[in-house]
């Protein structure tokens, strides 16, 4: 009888061993899960930056070690180009990205959760190449001048043509996203001109390319630092650390400025941002602060002229003021100083000083 039983118990084993490997497979993928998950850096404030200019604050405030002395766990990712920026930030690598208004805008209206929660201090330039020998902005018309659609960088391509009354059609306008890129092949004649921020703009320069226009000239306010909206609520300490450290690292920036020491700030650049001593003695840098609603209005009024946008604007459903106030009421003493500052600028190379906010 024992014998009949045992096709029957060589089964029941078989089930018993497939029920086994298969309850240790399901274990197995819940820990590598679970190993994953933990793996993502979920408590760090992930800020997307890009090796220009505007961004140095952010990299001396990482580098100076100011974002450990105020107890704050900020990490910088540095993205070459503003759409590699975004798309990290859609895909959720980064909690927000310095960026510019144009990029914001478009993507709140698209559905984005996101705020605005301070702006800064880009500036771009219109740059010919050396063999182009264009000298203003009234004969770039039907040039090829290289840019990234649909950001600041395109914003300001069509308000220097308005400047000169062209129209944005009369410039061919091929986008290339990368910066490295786009630097490159204007200094090796490939087009005609770019928009660049510096130091891009000051190495172009220095290989024969002409700067022959530029956003400050026009008054053109174009920076945006964008959180997503639940790391705003989840990191809100956070993000008072990341503008105070800011605004700390702008305040040594100007020191070296003012005392001629510069060149103390090159060690806390990172080592592919490659920044003139030159360039950093040019002028003072703003604190942190909000875009102006006529900023906000003119870049709104583009993209609904370009049919990239619908609705109606709504600048207090994009703009989070929270951060800028408490921050800057500790600033008031300084103001005195950086207005003399300015006034000195002024006074020295007859140029629009920058307006250097609390």
């Amino acid at each position: 009888m024992a014998i009949t039983f045992i096709p029957y118990m060589k089964k029941a084993l078989l089930y018993l061993l497939l029920f086994i490997n298969t309850a240790l497979i399901m274990i197995s993928c819940g820990s590598t899960s679970d190993k994953k998950s933990s793996d993502i850096d979920t408590t760090s404030l992930k800020i997307g930056v890009m090796p220009t200019m505007d961004c140095l604050p952010f990299y001396v405030a990482e580098k100076s070690g100011m974002f450990d002395s105020l107890k704050t766990d900020i990490t910088l990712k540095t993205f070459d180009s503003a759409m590699n920026c975004d798309t990290a930030l859609a895909g959720g690598s980064i909690d927000g990205a310095a960026s510019d208004m144009i990029k914001a805008v478009l993507l709140k209206q698209q559905g984005d959760s996101i705020k605005i929660v301070m702006g800064g201090d880009m500036e771009l330039y219109l740059l010919t190449a050396k063999s182009a020998r264009i000298r203003n902005a009234s004969s770039i018309k039907e040039k090829i001048v290289a840019i990234t659609r649909n950001s600041a960088v395109d914003f300001t391509a069509d308000k220097i043509l308005e400047s000169v009354k062209l129209r944005s059609e009369e410039l061919n306008k091929p986008q290339i996203n990368s910066l490295n890129i786009r630097t490159q092949m204007l200094c090796q004649n490939q087009y005609d001109g770019a928009l660049l921020p510096e130091p891009y703009a000051t190495l172009c320069e220095s290989k024969g390319c002409n700067r022959i226009a530029d956003s400050k000239s026009l008054g053109l306010e174009l920076s945006a630092l964008y959180i997503n909206e639940k790391k705003i609520k989840s990191h809100e300490e956070d993000i008072k650390k990341l503008i105070t450290a800011y605004n700390d690292a702008v305040e040594l920036i100007n020191k070296k400025i003012e005392e001629g020491k510069t060149n103390q700030l090159l060690s806390f650049l990172p080592e592919k941002f490659n920044i003139p001593d030159s360039l950093m003695q040019k002028d003072f840098m703003s604190y942190a602060s909000l875009p102006t609603d006529s900023a906000l209005t003119s870049a709104y009024d583009w993209l609904k002229e370009r049919e990239l946008i619908k609705n109606d604007k709504n600048f207090g459903d994009l703009i989070d003021s929270t951060f800028i106030k408490s921050d800057n009421k500790k600033r008031t003493i300084f103001k005195d100083k950086k207005e003399k500052q300015k006034s000195e600028i002024r006074q020295s190379d007859k140029k629009p000083a920058r307006n250097i906010k609390k």
